[in-house]
């Protein structure tokens, strides 16, 4: 059994109740060359609040808000707090009560580790560490799109750590970001070549 088509103004009225969402402008997506890519070519990276593109074109990146980045941040910042006490903990329970010496020892290696291999593993293997990954948002290369090699996210950790030895240079590095553009990029992204993006 077939139906008639509606008449014209219902068409018209259903148009006017239910609008397209509106799709971004070409102009408004960022491209970047790179030499030897497909011909498909680099991924766009879209400001944040055109979430709506993510869905819609998966050529598209949607670069994270610094709300969400600063709540990532907190979130791995409890998360490497509660693995050196673990550490802590551990160290005390097996070391002799009266040989501290061997407490540091074992322990202040791994806070070491904890604190400079958490962030480059997690990125390297995942794109994200955990509070990253959680929010939905992780690391991705600007020329492909791609999770960013070892050492590309150990510079994320390691060029901070010494930015934060000079006064107001860490704090410069992370606002950045507030009036970067159009990538929305920290320091250290900006020399890891990296930005943080919704995940696709």
């Amino acid at each position: 059994m077939t139906y008639p088509s509606p008449p014209p103004h219902h068409a018209q009225h259903q148009w006017q109740q239910y609008p397209q969402a509106p799709k971004y402008a070409p102009a408004q997506a960022y491209a970047y060359p790179v030499y030897g890519m497909p011909a498909a070519g680099p991924p766009r990276f879209l400001p944040p609040e055109y979430q709506h593109v993510a869905a819609s074109d998966p050529t598209v990146r949607v670069l994270a808000s610094p709300g969400i980045r600063l709540g990532a941040r907190l979130i791995d910042l409890v998360t490497q707090l509660l693995l050196m006490l673990a550490i802590s903990l551990v160290s005390i329970a097996l070391a002799p009560a009266d040989e501290p010496e061997i407490v540091a020892a074992f322990a202040v290696p791994l806070f070491l580790a904890s604190i400079f291999l958490y962030e480059p593993l997690f990125i390297w293997r995942k794109g994200g560490t955990p509070g990253k990954l959680w929010l939905g948002i992780q690391v991705v290369r600007c020329s492909d799109g791609n999770y960013p090699g070892f050492w590309a996210a150990f510079s994320r950790v390691i060029v901070p750590f010494f930015m934060s030895l000079v006064f107001l240079l860490g704090l410069l590095n992370v606002l950045w970001l507030l009036w970067d553009r159009p990538l929305h990029q920290c320091l250290h992204d900006k020399i890891a070549s990296t930005v943080v993006a919704r995940r696709s």
